[in-house]
Parts: C-alpha cells; sequence; structure tokens
C-alpha cells in the first residue's frame, strides 16, 4: 500500500524585506546569494528574542553565522544592522557573545585544513559575500573570511585582578582562528580604503598581518580604492 504524501516541512522561514534586499544589491549581493547566506530581515521581538539589547527599535537586516566545523548556522551568535540608527552602533549583536569569524555559508572544514587554498580576509559580512560571490562568478578557489570589526578577531576575557575583584584581562586572539591551518598559507589582507588614513584600522591591520605571519602564513596587503568596497571587491576580482 503506497505511503500517504505528506508535503516538504521548512525548519524556519525567512524574510528578506525589498528595502534589505536593496542593500544587499547595493553591496554586490543579489536575492540568491543572500538567501543561501540566511541573510533575513527581523523585527525588533525577533531581535530581542535572539538577545540582541539596545535603545528604540532592534529590528533590521540579520546576518547569521555559519560553523563550518558543525556545517550549520550557529544558534546562539549573528549580527544585526538596525533600520533605526542606534548611537556608536552600527551592528549588533547577542549581549555577552564572544566574537567570531564570519565564514560564508557552505564553508567546509577541509578548506579551513587545505594550506593550497588562499584565504582573503575583510572587514564585514557584506564585503565577505561579495568577495565569496566574486569568486565563485569566476571559478576561482578561496576561503573567504569576513571581520565584524577591525579588532574582531581579538578578545579581551574578564579575569580576576591581582586585588581579587573581576575585570579585564589581557587581549588575545579568539579561538576561532586555530580552526585554520595558517602554516603555508597564502593570504591577502583586504580592508577598507579609509586603512590609509585611519591610523586605528591601520594598526589593526599591521597587528594582524603580524599574528598570521607568526603562524606561518604567507601575508599580503591588499588596496583597493575608492568608496563601495563591496563592489570594487567584486570588479576587481
Amino acid at each position: 500500500m503506497a505511503r500517504p504524501y505528506s508535503p516538504p516541512r521548512f525548519l524556519e522561514t525567512r524574510v528578506i524585506l525589498p528595502h534589505h534586499v536593496a542593500q544587499l544589491e547595493a553591496s554586490a549581493i543579489d536575492f540568491v546569494a543572500g538567501a543561501f547566506a540566511a541573510v533575513s530581515s527581523i523585527t525588533h521581538g525577533q531581535a530581542h528574542d535572539l538577545g540582541i539589547r539596545g535603545d528604540g527599535d532592534l529590528g533590521g537586516l540579520c546576518f547569521r553565522y555559519w560553523q563550518p566545523q558543525d556545517q550549520r548556522f550557529s544558534k546562539r551568535f549573528i549580527r544585526v544592522k538596525p533600520d533605526v540608527p542606534i548611537a556608536d552602533r552600527k551592528y549588533l549583536q547577542p549581549v555577552g557573545e564572544k566574537p567570531t569569524l564570519y565564514f560564508p555559508a557552505g564553508t567546509t572544514g577541509g578548506e579551513l585544513e587545505n594550506p593550497l587554498l588562499p584565504v582573503l580576509i575583510t572587514e564585514g559580512e557584506k564585503k565577505a559575500l561579495a568577495l565569496h560571490r566574486a569568486l565563485h562568478d569566476i571559478d576561482q578557489p578561496g576561503l573567504v573570511i569576513g571581520l565584524g570589526g577591525v579588532w574582531s578577531w581579538r578578545l579581551s576575557p574578564k579575569e580576576t585582578q591581582p586585588d581579587g575583584r573581576l575585570g579585564k584581562g589581557k587581549s588575545r586572539p579568539i579561538a576561532d582562528l586555530n580552526l585554520i591551518v595558517w602554516q603555508g598559507r597564502t593570504v591577502y589582507l583586504i580592508f577598507d580604503s579609509d586603512v590609509v588614513t585611519n591610523v586605528k584600522v591601520s594598526h589593526a591591520e599591521s597587528v594582524l598581518a603580524r599574528e598570521l605571519y607568526d603562524r606561518g602564513a604567507h601575508v599580503h596587503i591588499v588596496r583597493i580604492p575608492g568608496g563601495d568596497l563591496c563592489r570594487r571587491l567584486a570588479s576587481t576580482i
């Protein structure tokens, strides 16, 4: 006897609102690429349920973080670009969560471990997605990594101080860096164009380059002049 038909079940339904689609397209990310990366629009209530806190409306464009070692999206870490600007906070993330590297969806553990695959590191999720799409379009292999901020590859955990109180500890690289085999790997650092005028960004770039060099990588600094780095990355590649 034939089994009754069961319609497919969707584990989660995501929505990308038209103004968010426009934001992605302005950054050289089409709807399909955004959907595959699980980029979506979320409301204030959804953002709050995911651990986002802040004054005002927290709704906006949500970027989910892919975990190559587990082949799934993180259940805890996201970043949101709020529709309504919040003072000094361009992006929001869950309270208490440590920074993590952004890998485009589909990145595999094998890619992390393959030193023959070049690594391209850039600032932000949108630039990482634009660069990943550009590489795909020209069939050029590469492991793309996005940094939530120029110092998001380091953290200063709370530690017990000499006086016995809990305080800010010494800055150190995040654990995610240990997921990648750096020895003998070619790495390209592609920071925003303001790296040539902003001494803080330039310093962060230099410290990261030194960290990866000390891990055995062959580090190259890439300069792409101009305004919209997302589109320039795509057109340059």
